[in-house]
């Protein structure tokens, strides 16, 4: 394993929440700070709450699969008519 590796194995869940909290709040979607996360097996980031839009929702997704030590996202985030 390399050192990058287990750097990132070693994030814990509070850690990697507070990370992906702090990247979605970099946004000027000020809609974002209402999507809660929390960590499912291992580093399985899931996202909830309510948006506005599909795109809204997706930007979300994105932003949270970039944050380093996040192996994969669930999306539940509702989109509101």
């Amino acid at each position: 394993m390399s050192e990058v590796n287990a750097n990132i194995d070693c994030i814990n869940s509070g850690d990697l929440v507070t990370r992906v909290k702090l990247s979605l709040g970099k946004l000027s979607y000020h809609q974002l700070d209402d999507v809660s996360c929390s960590i499912e097996r291992g580093n399985q980031v899931t996202l909830s709450g309510k948006l506005r839009s599909y795109y809204l929702k997706q930007i979300a997704q994105t932003i949270a699969q970039k944050v380093p030590g996040v192996v994969s996202v669930q999306n539940d985030i509702l989109v509101m008519d």
